[in-house]
């Protein structure tokens, strides 16, 4: 796990595949692959945002996409559209932007079935849907 920590002002676009937690800010987007993204209650984020799940207590200016859900705090702001399969928005957060919930679908690569997928090949569909922006 990676931290920024409150006082700490990240510029630039931050990319990786270890959980993230956001206590100062970060001008920039950030993309995790199958990793975390945590933004604390003092953590702000001015940029596109892509993880596998996050938790948002600060604040976002920019797109918000979870890729297995999206956990929203009393205390967050989210300023930008949201797109997730699970979405859990506590009362009293503010939000300004679109929302799009969505399942992805198995046939987008003619794959019928999940669960006869080989470690690789879901590494593969992973991939490929992160290049995509599908979630």
């Amino acid at each position: 796990m990676s931290i920024v920590e409150q006082g700490l002002v990240v510029s630039g676009d931050i990319f990786g595949e270890v959980d993230l937690t956001v206590r100062g800010i970060i001008r920039g987007s950030v993309f995790l692959q199958n990793a975390n993204l945590h933004i604390d209650q003092s953590g702000y984020v001015q940029g596109e945002i892509r993880a596998e799940r996050i938790i948002i207590a600060g604040e976002v200016l920019g797109d918000v996409i979870a890729e297995s859900g999206l956990q929203v705090a009393s205390t967050a702001i989210i300023h930008g559209n949201i797109r997730t399969a699970k979405l859990a928005m506590a009362e009293n957060a503010k939000f300004s932007g679109g929302l799009d919930i969505q399942e992805p679908e198995p046939v987008e690569l003619e794959i019928r079935d999940f669960k006869t997928l080989s470690e690789e090949d879901y590494s593969k569909l992973r991939r490929w849907r992160m290049q995509n922006h599908i979630e």
